[in-house]
């Protein structure tokens, strides 16, 4: 019995627990929090472009509908055949969620056994598999919460990005 009480006391002191974070992440956002406001959790575009042009990647900057920004990498590693970075939940400072994207096109093919293994916990990928309804196949992987003192940070995660696009079209789509 006395092991009965000890679950429920902890089940009870977790669920009190998680209802305090959860009032607290929404007391926060009543209280007028704004995405991109602060420096400690947003990067701006310039910095994620200087990080790929470390990297030896030329990119050029548009806006999508809602005015984020978003990069397009002109000179993306092969076999993709469009590289792009968007950005979310922007403000004055910058963005706090990048998504790197790549996009292989719909002439290469790759079996579900395949995305399944790539996406798989496993395989230690940071980036996702997928396909689209149009057929085509390509990666994504996002990233939060960078500082602009993260410099470091985001030319290493876009530098194994573009890595991961050159061991998925090797060893998924047979490209060499």
């Amino acid at each position: 019995m006395k092991k009965y009480n000890l679950i429920i006391a902890l089940l009870s002191a977790f669920a009190f627990l998680f209802v305090g974070v959860s009032t607290s992440d929404a007391h926060q956002q009543h209280k007028g929090y704004t995405p991109g406001l602060y420096p400690h959790k947003a990067v701006n575009v310039n910095m994620v472009g200087v990080a790929f042009q470390k990297l030896g990647y030329s990119a050029t900057l548009h806006k999508d509908k809602r005015g984020n920004p978003h990069l397009l990498i002109t000179n993306p590693v092969a076999p993709a055949v469009e590289v792009a970075v968007f950005f979310d939940d922007c403000s004055q400072m910058g963005c706090e969620d990048l998504t790197y994207y790549a996009n292989f096109g719909s002439k290469v093919t790759i079996s579900a056994e395949h995305l399944n293994n790539w996406n798989h916990i496993g395989a230690k990928t940071r980036s996702k598999a997928f396909t689209s309804d149009g057929g085509e196949i390509g990666l994504s992987h996002t990233v939060s919460f960078y500082g602009m003192d993260d410099f470091e940070k985001v030319a290493l995660s876009a530098g194994l990005f573009m890595l991961e696009i050159k061991l998925f079209g090797q060893n998924y789509l047979g490209i060499k």
